[in-house]
C-alpha cells in the first residue's frame, strides 16, 4: 500500500521560502559587503519546531516539560533560601 501525499509547489511552502531567503542572504554576505547574518542563520534551526505540531507524542512531551518548569523553579527558590540562610549562619 502506498502512502499518498499532497505535494505543494516549492514556492508555496513558507519554510522553503525562508530557507531561500537565509541562503541567499548568506551568499550576499560572502561578498565585499559585510553583513551580520549569524542571527538569521541561527533562526534556520527553528525548522525543527514545525515537527512539534505534527507529532502528537512529541507535543505531549513538550507540554509536560513546560508544565514542569514552574514547580522546578519553586523547588530551586526554596533551595536558594535554605542555602542563603545556611550561608548567613
Amino acid at each position: 500500500r502506498r502512502l499518498r501525499r499532497r505535494r505543494r509547489p516549492f514556492a508555496q511552502d513558507g519554510w522553503n521560502v525562508f530557507d531561500v531567503f537565509v541562503v541567499s542572504l548568506s551568499l550576499v554576505a560572502l561578498g565585499p559587503v559585510a553583513m551580520p547574518v549569524n542571527v538569521i542563520r541561527s533562526m534556520r534551526a527553528f525548522r525543527v519546531l514545525r515537527f512539534f505540531g505534527r507529532l502528537a507524542s512529541l507535543r505531549q512531551i513538550i507540554n509536560a516539560l513546560t508544565a514542569a518548569i514552574l514547580p522546578v523553579l519553586n523547588a530551586f527558590l526554596i533551595l536558594l533560601i535554605v542555602a542563603s540562610i545556611y550561608a548567613i549562619l
